[in-house]
């Protein structure tokens, strides 16, 4: 993983800035999963990614210059920012079969998945 993006990633969880939310990388009520988090840091680093609403005013997350590899993701990391963020995967594994994905939304803390991260990643 880029070490500069995750510096900025541990940064954020700790921060207090974001609520935590689980399900969705940006629920309704404007919580995040620590996936969602990565996905603001690279709207705001590099212009390229937004936030949009669906018909239930469920959050998805776009990039703006669409390849073939795009998706409009809701739980997931978009390609593009898996790439910028130099992560293998776009729901990044733990072990096995433990994602972060997994983590958020059970009972880890976005403190907890930052520990996790920052030597895992």
């Amino acid at each position: 993983m880029n070490s500069i993006i995750k510096e900025k990633w541990l940064t954020a969880l700790r921060g207090g800035k974001f609520k935590q939310g689980k399900n969705e990388l940006r629920t309704k009520e404007n919580k995040f999963c620590c996936l969602g988090v990565l996905c603001d840091i690279y709207r705001k680093e590099t212009k390229l990614g937004k936030w949009g609403k669906n018909d239930y005013g469920n959050f998805h997350f776009t990039h703006t210059k669409k390849s073939k590899d795009s998706f409009n993701a809701t739980g997931v990391l978009p390609f593009e920012v898996k790439q910028w963020a130099g992560l293998s995967d776009c729901n990044p594994s733990i072990n096995g079969s433990e994602t972060l994905a997994k983590l958020n939304d059970s009972r880890s803390t976005f403190q907890e998945i930052a520990d996790i991260i920052e030597k895992k990643f």
